[in-house]
């Protein structure tokens, strides 16, 4: 997937209520995500293998995603602000300002 510049980008993890948004950035260049995925992933990532696990799974050990493709040029973190308009249908707006660093 080719990501254009000025492409806006947000980074989340988590599932369910772990669920969240860690920063919203903006691409400074093109470039092949999933080349650049795999060129961190080579770097940054082992496989591990635990008892308890029915299969390996890849964890960081290196430089997390994000802050590997600001260092790499390729992104940067943007200013924003955030309306949250409440939960489970009760209105309870929050306005927030917003920069997440990498």
């Amino acid at each position: 997937m080719i990501i254009k510049k000025g492409q806006m980008i947000t980074f989340a993890e988590g599932e369910y209520s772990d669920y969240c948004v860690e920063a919203l950035v903006c691409a400074i260049k093109e470039f092949n995500v999933k080349e650049k995925q795999a060129e961190w992933e080579g770097e940054h990532t082992e496989l591990k293998v635990y008892k308890y696990r029915s299969r390996p799974r890849k964890e960081v050990k290196g430089t997390a995603f994000l802050p590997w493709l600001v260092s790499q040029g390729l992104v940067e973190d943007v200013d924003y602000i955030e309306i949250h308009t409440g939960s489970y249908g009760e209105v309870d707006i929050d306005i927030r300002r917003c920069r997440l660093t990498a």
